[in-house]
């Protein structure tokens, strides 16, 4: 058990951060959904907030890890709903999701989604590994008056998934890893070129297995697919932005129902927003990490600090910043919350920019606003306080270093676009 508990725990401390790393680097923004297990969201808001931020689906996967196959109905519902709700409590009455991936479900699963959470939130699940496409379910799944209410099935994988690394005859390296998904990717390219139809390929990965050397052999294929989207051969998406794009153009007609028999069909859904940046998400989890003191920096994009940056990674849970500048050119930037109020502003070295700082003050107000805080100081504060973290106490940082920090914060909060264009890496609080 202690073993398996470790085994989790890696996926956590590290798994998590190596792969938000490395998807955002070759893939930028969303392009990934996660199945996250409720208690677990509970357990870790602030990966949950840094899914959300890196622009990913947040999809459930159960609120436990069970296998339901002799969970009663009603129990089952019971986690279903308390999962949506750990959704709504930490992304807001707008965040719950719209799929659910079960994993080990039961006979009733997908019952309780078309009965008891239609379309309130759930629009798809993926508990099927049955077609290459998205199908819809095909029952009633309403009130017994005969309207058909069309239930959306996005199916996953066991095959491209890197589950293979932990079962027999799996793959033992990055290597037979990423030659499996290249042959698998090129295989039904081709075969959409040949047909004239679209496929769809899935890849699966687990933050508990992310160990380097198969990080290695995924981040081959995202370097292959990404060539290949930029060749226009695929469409590398969220799970959600697939069922958006299949109501809108392949939402089933009464005469699409089997059986023969004409029935009424339920109007379509509006879909208009899935797999489109969550504004008041975004703005909630933002507040969340900042409150907590945690600032992302995806210019980490090359793996957890080396050792001797250990002290600057504890320093979210309330250990010192190291006591002496860098000569060398940091690019982590953690959070640090040793000191819970912000240090005054260092005299920055160098004549400032245009602006002033008038116009500095006023950006940092603003900004302010946006999330919440009062006084034009705090977000101020908490750049020094990072620069600190890097360069030592006392160390002066050049003024356009500290603006650019500043700008960084600015197209983030107030330039129109989702928190996720430069947020970024931080470490989970131990």
């Amino acid at each position: 058990m202690c073993f398996l508990s470790n085994s989790y725990d890696y996926g956590s401390r590290a798994g998590f951060w190596r792969l938000r790393r490395l998807l955002r680097k070759y893939l930028g923004a969303g392009k990934v959904t996660v199945f996250a297990v409720g208690m677990a969201l509970e357990r870790n808001v602030v990966a949950a907030c840094a899914m959300l931020q890196a622009g990913w689906e947040v999809a459930s996967h159960g609120y436990r890890w069970w296998d339901y196959q002799d969970v009663d109905k009603a129990t089952e519902i019971g986690h279903i709903a308390r999962t949506v709700q750990v959704h709504r409590d930490i992304f807001g009455d707008g965040g719950g999701p719209v799929g659910c991936y079960q994993g080990k479900p039961s006979q009733n699963t997908r019952s309780i989604l078309t009965e008891e959470f239609y379309r309130s939130p759930f629009l798809y699940d993926s508990d099927s590994y049955a077609d290459d496409l998205p199908y819809w379910h095909y029952g009633d799944g309403g009130p017994g008056d005969g309207t058909y209410r069309p239930h959306l099935v996005i199916p996953y994988t066991l095959s491209e998934n890197d589950m293979r690394f932990v079962t027999p005859n799996g793959f033992s390296d990055g290597d037979e890893f990423f030659a499996f998904l290249r042959d698998s990717l090129a295989y039904l390219i081709d075969e959409c070129r040949s047909t004239g139809r679209s496929k769809m390929m899935n890849v699966g990965l687990h933050c508990r297995l992310a160990r380097p050397g198969r990080a290695a052999g995924l981040e081959k294929f995202l370097k292959y697919v990404t060539r290949m989207e930029a060749l226009g051969c695929v469409w590398v998406c969220r799970r959600d932005e697939i069922c958006r794009h299949w109501y809108e153009n392949h939402y089933p007609t009464a005469e699409d129902v089997p059986g023969g028999e004409a029935r009424t069909v339920a109007p379509v859904p509006d879909v208009s927003e899935l797999g489109r940046p969550n504004e008041a998400a975004l703005a909630r989890t933002a507040r969340i990490l900042m409150v907590r003191g945690v600032v992302l920096d995806d210019d980490d994009i090359f793996g957890p600090p080396s050792s001797k940056n250990t002290k600057k990674r504890s320093s979210i849970s309330g250990a010192a910043a190291p006591s002496t500048p860098s000569k060398k050119k940091v690019r982590t930037v953690p959070a640090t919350a040793a000191n819970p109020s912000p240090p005054a502003p260092v005299a920055a070295a160098g004549a400032p920019p245009a602006g002033g700082g008038a116009k500095l003050t006023g950006r940092l107000k603003e900004m302010e606003d946006q999330v919440g805080l009062d006084g034009s100081g705090a977000i101020l504060g908490r750049v020094v306080s990072l620069e600190e973290a890097v360069f030592g106490r006392g160390y002066a940082p050049p003024s356009r270093m500290l603006l650019a920090r500043v700008a960084e914060l600015e197209t983030n909060l107030l330039g129109g676009m989702p928190a996720t264009a430069a947020d970024a890496h931080m470490f989970t609080p131990t």
